[in-house]
């Protein structure tokens, strides 16, 4: 069966590079066949990323992780051809001195042989005097030597008086392992007390994953209006509640809420209808207003704010609400 034309255009903007985050990720949340295309999106930020990969689909998991082995080759690559630079130039700085080094050890060489040269040794001389230096090269390398033999006795030494205290406490049983015991008849003995036992091994317990992240660029606030001060909203790290002043639901039936009617996610749990719930009375008196096209997160919860109304989720579990005035609604992403 091939896809239908609107398909195709939504396989379209998931590809494209200059769509708005927000919308792919809207995309990810309802087509799951595009999700190898979102991963391969430069668009997708890490948000987005981490959730395509925790669900658990291996071609996508394979994208998400080329994608961020590409990114730290490219970190890598300028800070190898930083480093090189750097190299570089240390590099051509020590030639330099090196250079210029070597044309003063030549130049001293070179006038220390002229000297030799410009000044004979009165009444032959030169012989002894030569020879006398022979002689003191010869002390020079035999005091050397010495002192070569002496740091080498030094280290021998070194090394045999670590290794004998090392022995030795290797080889003296500590308070910790051995026991004293004495008879009634004044005899002692020694005898090695049993090593203490291992610690037991510990479960960590493993870290919730996001199974749907917030909007890139989300405000971290934990209360808000809608821009129709007809909504307002708080989160905390343990619920994400909502309460509307006016309202035109048909679907409350016969246990309609005369008073505030409420939306709350608490916990991990489904979401739920309240009637003047005490969570009303936490709600700021001036909330800042949450303008459409906004999000706003606090804890494992997340909201979106749309003309359509505003929509509240477990980022952990993917359980939502969504509210306005003509409607409410509860469902699973």
């Amino acid at each position: 069966m091939s896809p239908t034309p609107e398909f195709e255009a939504i396989a379209r903007e998931a590809t494209d590079p200059h769509i708005d985050p927000n919308r792919l990720r809207q995309i990810a949340a309802e087509y799951p066949g595009l999700h190898l295309a979102i991963a391969q999106n430069p668009v997708a930020y890490e948000g987005l990323l981490n959730w395509l990969e925790s669900q658990g689909n291996p071609e996508v998991v394979a994208a998400v992780q080329a994608r961020r082995r590409q990114s730290e080759l490219t970190e890598n690559g300028m800070t190898g051809g930083a480093a090189l630079g750097a190299a570089g130039v240390a590099a051509a700085g020590a030639a330099g001195i090196e250079a210029v080094a070597g044309a003063a050890g030549t130049g001293a060489t070179a006038a220390g042989a002229a000297g030799s040269q410009a000044m004979p040794f009165a009444g032959g001389q030169a012989a002894p005097v030569q020879e006398k230096a022979r002689s003191n090269n010869k002390m020079v390398i035999i005091f050397i030597a010495l002192a070569v033999l002496a740091v080498a006795l030094v280290a021998a030494a070194f090394g045999l008086a670590t290794g004998f205290f090392k022995f030795g406490a290797e080889s003296t049983p500590t308070a910790e392992t051995v026991k004293t015991i004495e008879a009634s008849d004044g005899t002692v003995e020694t005898i090695e007390a049993p090593a203490p036992a291992p610690p037991e091994p510990t479960e960590e317990t493993p870290e919730d994953t996001i199974k749907f992240p917030e909007p890139l660029g989300a405000q971290e606030i934990p209360a808000f209006a809608s821009p129709s001060q007809n909504i307002f909203c708080r989160m905390d790290d343990n619920e994400a509640f909502c309460a509307i002043n006016t309202r035109e639901y048909a679907n409350e039936g016969p246990d309609a809420c005369f008073g505030v009617f409420g939306l709350k996610i608490s916990g991990k749990t489904t979401p739920t209808a309240t009637c003047n719930d005490a969570s009303v009375n936490q709600i700021p008196g001036a909330p800042p207003v949450l303008q459409y096209g906004q999000a706003a997160t606090f804890g494992p919860y997340a909201c979106a704010m749309e003309e359509s109304g505003v929509t509240c989720w477990n980022k952990l579990t993917g359980v939502q609400f969504n509210m306005r005035r003509a409607n409410f609604n509860v469902s699973q992403r």
